[in-house]
Protein backbone atom coordinates (compact mmCIF):
# COMPACT_ATOMS: atom_id res chain seq x y z
CA UNK A 1 0.00 0.00 0.00
CA UNK A 2 1.28 3.37 -0.97
CA UNK A 3 1.65 5.67 1.93
CA UNK A 4 3.41 8.63 0.47
CA UNK A 5 2.84 8.85 -3.08
CA UNK A 6 5.15 9.94 -6.01
CA UNK A 7 5.21 13.68 -6.82
CA UNK A 8 7.85 15.27 -9.25
CA UNK A 9 10.33 17.38 -6.82
CA UNK A 10 10.04 20.80 -6.39
CA UNK A 11 13.84 21.51 -7.56
CA UNK A 12 13.46 19.48 -10.57
CA UNK A 13 10.09 22.39 -11.53
CA UNK A 14 12.36 25.22 -10.78
CA UNK A 15 15.19 23.74 -12.84
CA UNK A 16 12.50 23.24 -16.23
CA UNK A 17 11.11 26.59 -15.31
CA UNK A 18 14.19 28.00 -15.51
CA UNK A 19 15.33 25.99 -18.54
CA UNK A 20 12.72 27.92 -20.40
CA UNK A 21 13.10 31.05 -19.48
CA UNK A 22 16.88 31.88 -19.43
CA UNK A 23 17.75 33.59 -22.50
CA UNK A 24 19.51 31.31 -25.15
CA UNK A 25 23.34 32.98 -24.90
CA UNK A 26 23.74 32.91 -21.19
CA UNK A 27 27.28 31.21 -19.74
CA UNK A 28 25.15 29.37 -17.71
CA UNK A 29 23.02 27.33 -20.28
CA UNK A 30 25.12 23.92 -20.55
CA UNK A 31 25.21 23.96 -16.40
CA UNK A 32 21.36 24.04 -16.25
CA UNK A 33 20.84 21.96 -19.09
CA UNK A 34 23.23 19.57 -17.29
CA UNK A 35 21.49 19.38 -14.37
CA UNK A 36 18.11 19.08 -16.01
CA UNK A 37 19.33 15.91 -18.00
CA UNK A 38 20.52 14.37 -14.30
CA UNK A 39 17.52 15.52 -12.72
CA UNK A 40 15.13 14.32 -15.26
CA UNK A 41 16.91 11.37 -15.39
CA UNK A 42 16.86 10.67 -11.55
CA UNK A 43 12.92 11.45 -11.19
CA UNK A 44 12.76 8.79 -14.74
CA UNK A 45 14.18 6.00 -12.51
CA UNK A 46 12.55 6.72 -9.47
CA UNK A 47 8.77 6.65 -11.98
CA UNK A 48 10.15 3.57 -13.17
CA UNK A 49 10.81 2.05 -9.63
CA UNK A 50 7.46 3.53 -8.32
CA UNK A 51 5.73 1.61 -11.18
CA UNK A 52 6.43 -1.80 -10.12
CA UNK A 53 6.17 -0.95 -6.09
CA UNK A 54 2.32 0.15 -6.98
CA UNK A 55 2.16 -3.85 -7.75
CA UNK A 56 2.92 -4.74 -3.77
CA UNK A 57 -1.27 -3.52 -3.14
CA UNK A 58 -1.10 -6.10 -0.27
CA UNK A 59 -1.54 -3.95 3.63
CA UNK A 60 1.23 -5.77 4.83
CA UNK A 61 3.50 -3.46 3.28
CA UNK A 62 3.73 0.23 3.47
CA UNK A 63 5.31 2.33 0.87
CA UNK A 64 7.02 5.42 1.21
CA UNK A 65 8.51 8.16 -1.46
CA UNK A 66 10.83 10.83 -0.86
CA UNK A 67 11.49 10.19 3.31
CA UNK A 68 14.21 12.32 5.33
CA UNK A 69 14.88 12.22 8.87
CA UNK A 70 16.79 13.74 10.93
CA UNK A 71 20.28 11.73 12.46
CA UNK A 72 21.88 14.05 15.02
CA UNK A 73 22.50 17.15 13.89
CA UNK A 74 22.47 15.89 10.05
CA UNK A 75 19.69 14.61 7.75
CA UNK A 76 19.15 11.05 5.93
CA UNK A 77 17.47 10.92 2.92
CA UNK A 78 16.25 7.82 0.79
CA UNK A 79 14.07 7.86 -2.18
CA UNK A 80 11.87 4.62 -1.28
CA UNK A 81 11.00 3.50 2.01
CA UNK A 82 9.53 0.10 2.32
CA UNK A 83 8.12 -1.62 5.34
CA UNK A 84 6.63 -5.24 6.53
CA UNK A 85 6.29 -6.50 9.95
CA UNK A 86 9.38 -8.61 9.01
CA UNK A 87 12.22 -6.22 7.62
CA UNK A 88 12.50 -2.26 6.62
CA UNK A 89 13.56 -1.66 2.81
CA UNK A 90 15.33 1.60 1.87
CA UNK A 91 15.82 1.88 -1.83
CA UNK A 92 18.00 4.27 -3.30
CA UNK A 93 17.65 4.78 -7.61
CA UNK A 94 20.43 5.58 -9.98
CA UNK A 95 19.47 5.88 -13.32
CA UNK A 96 22.76 7.23 -14.68
CA UNK A 97 26.12 7.00 -13.64
CA UNK A 98 29.31 8.78 -14.16
CA UNK A 99 32.54 6.90 -14.56
CA UNK A 100 34.43 8.64 -11.47
CA UNK A 101 30.97 7.67 -9.21
CA UNK A 102 31.54 4.17 -10.85
CA UNK A 103 35.76 4.07 -10.07
CA UNK A 104 34.15 5.30 -6.17
CA UNK A 105 31.68 2.64 -6.01
CA UNK A 106 34.00 -0.56 -7.02
CA UNK A 107 36.92 1.22 -5.55
CA UNK A 108 38.95 0.70 -8.96
CA UNK A 109 41.81 2.98 -9.09
CA UNK A 110 42.03 2.88 -13.16
CA UNK A 111 39.56 5.16 -15.22
CA UNK A 112 39.94 2.80 -18.22
CA UNK A 113 38.76 -0.35 -16.06
CA UNK A 114 35.42 1.55 -15.04
CA UNK A 115 35.34 2.71 -18.90
CA UNK A 116 35.25 -0.61 -20.49
CA UNK A 117 33.05 -1.76 -17.49
CA UNK A 118 30.46 0.97 -18.71
CA UNK A 119 31.20 0.70 -22.54
CA UNK A 120 30.64 -3.01 -21.77
CA UNK A 121 26.71 -2.49 -20.50
CA UNK A 122 26.05 -0.19 -23.71
CA UNK A 123 24.49 2.65 -21.74
CA UNK A 124 23.55 5.87 -23.69
CA UNK A 125 25.66 8.76 -23.09
CA UNK A 126 25.63 12.36 -22.81
CA UNK A 127 27.84 14.95 -22.22
CA UNK A 128 31.49 15.80 -23.74
CA UNK A 129 34.44 13.56 -23.37
CA UNK A 130 35.59 14.78 -19.64
CA UNK A 131 32.00 14.77 -18.16
CA UNK A 132 29.89 11.54 -19.90
CA UNK A 133 26.78 10.20 -18.02
CA UNK A 134 25.97 6.43 -18.96
CA UNK A 135 22.05 5.62 -18.66
CA UNK A 136 19.55 3.70 -19.59
CA UNK A 137 18.56 3.55 -23.22
CA UNK A 138 14.93 4.13 -23.58
CA UNK A 139 12.87 1.22 -24.62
Amino acid sequence: MICKELTIPLILEKTEALSGRIVQHHLKIPLIEKDLRKRRAGYNGESTVYYHLNFLKDKKYKIYYNVRLPILSNHFQMDFLLLTRFYILIIEVYNHLTNSELRKFLHLQSRNTAYKILKSFQLKTEGGTKSVIYSKPPR
